[in-house]
Formats: structure tokens, sequence, C-alpha cells
């Protein structure tokens, strides 16, 4: 593709998250109140006398909608926030009694030209931080990180509880990292020596084995690559090093504890999903967390329990304005069945909080919205959409945290949807390398649209559901450590695509390692039928732009597929291995409900024979001629390719049968593609 066609294609996508942009402003004089660091929520919340934090607003719109007969006042409620540094410990919650309204509606945003930063870490002294001298602390570092490590104790049990868990640093803003071996990248398994008990939760039958540090059940295997320190002896110190990886498939990370480390082998605490084995061609892949040793770059921390000190390893030379904070906050905001209430351009970070699910959460209500906000540094999701109508997130950053966004509601029985929505959003990651990140669009009804989603690890868009709307996004550089999956990727329901269109999307650059099992661009895996894909330019994108996995009556429709490998993939392996296994799950011998439990699980979406009740008999007449006929129904069946434009793949169309393959020509040759009725109506090639 040329850098024209490039900056042609940016413009565009540029143009349609300008359009999609809704207004943020609210007609009518509101009833104001101020927000400031140096406030007092005693004092009266004029511009003058501001109140001190958004519970103290909070409280004060609450008693001014009592006082005006449970309703907000006309020209609705307005809170100005002042620039500068707060400190959150308890979320601003948004009740029922918040009924506002397109005409007075509830605004809290940032005062303009000014910046509000809620920090939920607890900030730590920077002076106690020291140089370190003792000879027996310096013979445990690494021997480069001697003249920079520093530390300091620690005696708040808050803190060292914090430490001891799942939680993270802030230095001057940016997020730190545990220490980490190896520095970039993954070490390698060299030989497993023992599976290790092996448990999937929702497949294996029964309860899952029990892993204690003197008694250990995981997998025992060694690295290739030589550990920068004496592991033995700071894992017979440290009860919290963990290992995170690949240890059987490409698509499959796990977080377990380290039970022991001896000649060489380390050996895992608990069980993991598929064990420790090494049958993928690419070597299984691992980084260890949590050892002293391997403190040894700039932004790593480690913190040792037995003698409750904090190593950290700064950026650069810390001064009397650095700042160094604890990640401790939980749920920043609840939008709890409100109307109309908006937080717009406030920075919220510093999240660690495990009793909380995220750091925003919207439940039910309708036409609340977080708007130009920035949420960044978080062990928690960032934001949690959960049922209502027309809530959304719109111009927001997020960035550095474990999981971007989930969104889910509506009722699939009955179609009804949410129309909720994330918009000209951006979602990366800067510092948290290791954090797989990612945004969850699932329920029915929900939009994602004219977003920028890039430097995730793995598969960082996954919708799910019906009647949903994947558009005008662009999205590259992700799945850069994984094998299988795709940018978007939609997996376990074969229900679930029907309504759902993925359109005008920009997928470029999505890579695919050499070795490990092939990506794809958009990804319809596990039967997942009934989607529309159209419109959308695929450039370089993974090994298989288009994948369907087996699903039915999915339509592909006018895209440009560009310079990949494949361009277009179907295969009907899948739906063989459900027939296969079918009576297994009647019979007991496999777990009901289990991912390929297809039959049953779709009933309880849609309820029994669901696809020939209303409103699915009439709103997909197509789900039901294909459910209707079991001997067909999980094959890929009613697949269309319409005006597609191909131009520089390996090859543009190809239909996996079992172990074989057949390209475009071949298939209209054969029976078996001809019965599984793949739809070839206008393909051309572009020249070159």
């Amino acid at each position: 593709m040329s850098r024209g066609m490039f900056k042609s294609i940016t413009k565009i996508l540029i143009a349609f998250a300008v359009s999609g942009v809704q207004s943020l402003s609210a007609g009518g004089p509101a009833t104001e109140f101020y927000v400031a660091p140096g406030g007092n929520d005693l004092a009266s919340g004029k511009q003058s006398e501001p109140l001190a934090s958004l519970n103290g607003a909070a409280k004060r719109m609450l008693a001014m909608i009592g006082e005006n007969g449970g309703k907000v006042p006309d020209g609705g409620l307005t809170v100005w926030v002042k620039g500068g540094l707060y400190s959150y410990k308890a979320p601003v919650v948004f009740g029922p009694a918040f009924q506002g309204s397109e005409q007075s509606p509830i605004v809290i945003r940032a005062v303009p030209g000014e910046k509000p930063v809620f920090d939920g870490s607890i900030p730590l002294d920077v002076a106690e931080f020291k140089k370190i001298t003792d000879p027996e602390v310096l013979a445990r570092l690494h021997p480069a990180a001697w003249d920079q490590v520093l530390a300091m104790r620690v005696t708040n049990p808050v803190i060292t509880n914090l430490l001891s868990k799942r939680t993270n640093l802030n230095l001057d803003g940016k997020m730190l990292r545990k220490s980490r071996f190896p520095n970039e990248g993954y070490a390698h398994i060299k030989q497993v020596f023992d599976a290790g008990a092996i448990y999937a939760v929702g497949r294996t039958l029964g309860d899952p084995p029990k892993g204690t540090r003197e008694n250990p059940v995981g997998g025992e295997f060694s690295l290739r690559e030589q550990p920068g320190g004496d592991w033995q002896a700071e894992l017979a110190r440290s009860k919290t090093a963990q290992v995170t990886g690949y240890f059987y498939y490409d698509w499959h990370k796990e977080t377990l504890s380290i039970a022991r480390y001896n000649d060489g082998r380390i050996k895992l605490r608990e069980h993991t999903r598929y064990g420790v084995k090494l049958e993928e061609k690419a070597p299984r892949r691992l980084a260890v967390y949590g050892l002293l040793c391997e403190l040894d770059v700039p932004g790593e921390w480690f913190f040792d329990a037995a003698d409750q000190t904090l190593y950290i390893y700064p950026f650069g030379e810390l001064t009397a304005e650095s700042s160094i904070g604890v990640w401790a906050g939980g749920l920043f905001a609840d939008f709890n069945q409100c109307a109309y209430v908006t937080i717009r351009d406030l920075t919220v970070c510093g999240a660690a909080d495990l009793s909380s699910v995220s750091m925003v959460s919207m439940r039910g209500g309708h036409n609340n919205r977080l708007a130009g906000c920035t949420l960044k540094n978080s062990e928690r999701l960032a934001i949690k959409i959960e049922g209502g109508q027309f809530n959304g997130i719109q111009s927001c950053d997020v960035y550095d945290v474990v999981s971007h966004i989930r969104t889910e509601g509506g009722t699939v029985k009955t179609l009804t949807p949410t129309s909720n929505y994330v918009d000209n959003c951006h979602f990366t990651q800067v510092q948290a390398g290791d954090y797989y990140g990612g945004v969850a669009i699932r329920g029915v009804g929900d939009r994602l649209s004219h977003s920028l989603v890039h430097n995730l690890p793995g598969q960082p868009i996954t919708p799910g559901g019906n009647l949903q709307r994947i558009e005008d996004n662009e999205v590259f550089n992700v799945g850069f450590e994984e094998g299988d999956g795709g940018a978007m990727y939609t997996a376990q329901a074969v229900w679930g695509g029907y309504g759902q269109v993925f359109r005008g999307n920009f997928l470029h650059h999505i890579l695919c390692i050499p070795q490990m099992h092939p990506r794809g661009g958009i990804y319809l895996d596990q039967l997942y039928g009934g989607a529309l894909i159209e419109n959308n330019v695929f450039y370089k994108c993974a090994q298989r732009a288009i994948l369907i996995n087996g699903g039915a009556g999915v339509t592909v429709n006018s895209n440009l597929l560009l310079n990949g490998y494949y361009g277009f993939y179907n295969t009907d392996v899948y739906a063989r291995d459900f027939y296969a296994n079918f009576p297994k799950y009647d019979s007991g011998e496999l777990k009901r409900g289990d991912v390929n439990d297809y039959l049953w699980r779709t009933e309880q979406a849609v309820g029994t024979n669901g696809w020939n009740l209303e409103p699915w008999a009439s709103a997909y007449p197509q789900f039901a001629r294909i459910m209707n006929n079991y001997a067909t129904c999980f094959y890929p069946v009613e697949n269309v390719l319409r005006d597609n434009y191909f131009g520089g793949n390996v090859q543009n169309i190809v239909f996996r049968q079992g172990d074989g393959f057949s390209n475009s020509k071949e298939l209209f040759n054969n029976d078996t593609a001809k019965k599984l009725s793949l739809q070839v109506l206008h393909e051309v090639e572009l020249s070159q």
C-alpha cells in the first residue's frame, strides 16, 4: 500500500471520529458548585469557598435535589473541579436519586484549561529511601544495581499488605514494574520433568487439586536462560515469587506461584489449565517476578516481606519534588441507576483494591457518560458498563491497566438492546508491557466506534453478543506475544453473531510470530456465526485477515484485503468435533456446559428451540433455517463472500476440510464445499 493510500485512509478515519463525537455541552444555566484541593466540604461550594471532594459535592447535590421535591433543579447541576492532585479513598456514588434530564443534566467537569488528578495511591516519603550499605543486602543484589537501588523500611500494615499482594507503584506519575527476569521478552523452558496437575475450570470434572508451598502439585521444568542471581536462596526467603507465561498453548497465559527452585528446576505450586508441555513448535515461554536479585534495571521494584523493606530502582535521581505512591484505590465513580450524569476531563489513577471490580462502574440507568477522561495505572478493570441504556464513554484515554473496558447487558431471548457505547477512545499500554488489557464488548446492542487500539500483547477487542456494531476503529501492533486469536476475536456461541456488524475498521500490521499458531484479523472462532463483515481495510493483517472457524450465516462483503498471507479463511473442523462429541455431554463423559457444548449453550441463551420463537424467528429467519437442519447446522453453511477486493496476498480464499486445503478454484469442484454453501459471488484481484 502506498503512503498516499495510508494518508487517505487515516483522513477518512479521523473524519469518522470527529463526526461521531457528541456534544458535551448542556443548555440553560446550571446551579454550580466548585471543588478544589484546598477546599472544605463544610464550605458553601461557591468559587471563592470551594468544597474539598467529589463526595462532598455529591452530598450537596443530593441535598439540593431533596429540597427541590426530589427533582434536579431546572438547568441542571454542575460541579467545577479545579486542577491539582486529589486523593480518593471512597467512590463518589450517583444513586437513583440523581435523575437528570437532557434539559437539566448533572455534570462533573474540570475547570477549562486545568488538570484535576484523582490518585488512589498511598504516598510514600521520598526522603526515607536510602542507598544500601549493608553487605548482606548488597550480596543479594545484582552488581549492576549496587549504586542504583534505594530502600525504605515499611511499617504501615495497610501498605505491607498491599505490597505483599497484587499492587504496583507510581514514580512521578509513571508506573513501575515488579522485578522481572528477563528484563525484556521471555525466558524459555528447556526441559519438562513433570507436566504437573491439570484442571480446566468449566471443563474438567470434579474439584481442582490443592497445592501448597510444602506440597506443590504443579509442573517442574528448567530454563534455557541463566538466572541473574541466587534464585534458590531468594526463593527460600521470598514467598511471593511468581511466573507468568504460556506453559502449553500459545494463546493461554497463566500466572502461578513458585513453590521452590532447586538445581536449576522450577517447581510450580498450583495446577495449570493444560499442563506444562513442549508439544508446540515454539518453545514454551515465561517471565519470573518478585526476586530481589532480578532488580537490575530502572523502573523496577521489589518488596521483601520478611524484613518489611521496599526496594526501588528509580528512573533517575530522586529529588524533593519526586513523588512515590503505592496503588491502593478501588472504585472511583459509581453510576448506579442514575440518569444524565456526566463526568468529564478528569484523570484517575492508582487503583489496586481487589474488592473493587473496576475504577468506574455504570450499572443500569440511562444517558450517563464518562467523557474526555484519562484512566491509567490500575490493577483493576478500568471501566465496566452493565445494563441500562445509552450509557457510555466518549473521547477517553485508557492505558497501563490490566483490562481496559467491559460492556454487558441487554436480553438475548428478547433481543432487548442496551444501546450503550464506547466512542472515539484511545486504548493502549505505555509502561505496562506485561498487562494484557483489552476491550470486551458483550451483551446486546452495544457499540465500539471511532476508537484507536494498539500496543496490546494479546487479543485487544473481544466482541460477543447480538445487535452490536464494531465500526470505524483502527487497530495495529497487537498480539505480538501470542499465537492464535485475533485483533477482533469472537468465540464460544453459535447464536452470538446475529445482528453483529464489523464495518469500516482499519486493521493493519497485526503480528503473526513464526512457529506459533497463526493469528487472524477479524476472527470468528468456535462456530460463531451470523455476523456481517463489510467495508473494512486489512493491510499486513496477520496470517488470515478474515477467519471463520466453522460459523454459519456469515456475510463478508466489500472488504479490501492487502499484502497478507491468506485473505479469507474458512474451516469445518470444529463442526466435525461437535458431532463427534455431542453424545458425550448427554452421557456425562464430558462436562455439561463445556465451551464446546454448543447446542446446550445455544438453548441456554435463546431458549429451547428459541430460533423458532419470537422475536428470533422474525428477526433472523436464517438462524432458524440453519438450526432446523440438524445434520448441517454446526457446519459453516450459508456463508457468503461478495464484492471483496484482494491484492498482494499469498492466497486470497482458503477453505479447510479436515486436514486438507482447497484454494478458491478447487472449491467450486468440491462436492463437500458445495454442500456447505460457501458462496463466492464476486472476487476481484487488484493489479500490483
